[in-house]
């Protein structure tokens, strides 16, 4: 969405709304991006409205919606969790945040999160290490380790490979372990059906999984208690905001980047006198104007 050389297609007519499971995702992850309900559900009805009139189909507005969230939250700054400032989860970039989020609750594919945050974030190896890192750190946090010690009385067992690995065992790296990438649906085909089988055969490398999926579900419950949900009124008045913007022409173009470059109808007549067919038009009004006038006077 941020690739400049992007050709931008717009709807002819009014444009459908969005479908209610993708205006789900979506609630979850403005929530995740701005900790305000109120503020997360109007910068979603707005971020909607504007992708909505681009000729795209379902998947790619939800790619476009998500980024636009996310560089809106990311130009707030902490202005945009201030309510939340004392949640952990909140305390996280609005990259970790949106990762966390899109690959934990929501679970997007790794190409899916890369879809929406490239070029700000290149590659897998370093999805992968910053989704760790950030789960590392919001599990470790001094107020969820007093939230976790309720639901586990045992402690959170820090992840980590063994020092002792057989021939097969793949390598475990600690900034990127491959047990996060098998739970995280990352791996496909043949790889995926080799590890599936070592990890039944190797009682070193499935400590290494299970250690690591108590770690992700333990993050996982913050997530949950954070509130990162999507109740349907909470859709539903989403989406009639984003009807009544569009039936309103409140919001009517997107520069080539994708970013929100009208807002208001008042907005788009801003552009459109900066233009040369606006200035043409102005001066014709005004020449018209000065007719009149002195016609009147004459």
């Amino acid at each position: 969405m941020s690739n400049s050389t992007e050709t931008l297609r717009f709807r002819s007519t009014r444009p459908p709304v969005i479908d209610s499971a993708a205006l789900n995702e979506l609630l979850v992850i403005s929530q995740s991006l701005f900790s305000d309900t109120e503020e997360a559900t109007e910068q979603l009805s707005e971020v909607v409205s504007l992708i909505a009139w681009l000729d795209v189909d379902s998947e790619a507005l939800i790619r476009k919606s998500a980024r636009l969230l996310f560089e809106r939250a990311e130009a707030r700054g902490p202005q945009a969790v201030a309510t939340q400032a004392n949640q952990p989860f909140f305390r996280l970039l609005p990259i970790e945040r949106f990762t966390l989020v899109a690959v934990t609750l929501l679970h997007w594919s790794y190409s899916q999160v890369l879809s929406v945050l490239e070029p700000t974030l290149k590659g897998e190896a370093n999805l992968q290490e910053l989704l760790w890192s950030t789960r590392l750190q919001l599990a470790y946090a001094p107020e969820s380790q007093v939230f976790l010690k309720r639901k586990m009385p045992q402690g959170l067992i820090h992840p980590s490979g063994s020092s002792i690995s057989g021939a097969h065992c793949p390598e475990y790296l600690a900034l990127r372990p491959w047990p996060q990438r098998l739970i995280d649906r990352g791996y496909v085909g043949k790889e995926k059906a080799f590890l599936e089988s070592h990890v039944l055969r190797c009682s070193t490398c499935s400590k290494a999984v299970e250690r690591t999926r108590v770690l992700i579900y333990a993050v996982q419950s913050i997530l949950d208690a954070a509130g990162l949900k999507s109740p349907e009124e909470v859709a539903r008045k989403i989406e009639s905001r984003v009807v009544r913007r569009i039936a309103r022409a409140e919001i009517s173009l997107i520069d080539r980047s994708g970013v929100a470059a009208v807002r208001t109808l008042g907005d788009a007549l801003s552009i459109f006198i900066r233009r040369p067919i606006g200035q043409f038009f102005v001066f014709a009004l005004s020449a018209w104007a000065v007719i009149w006038v002195v016609y009147l006077l004459g």
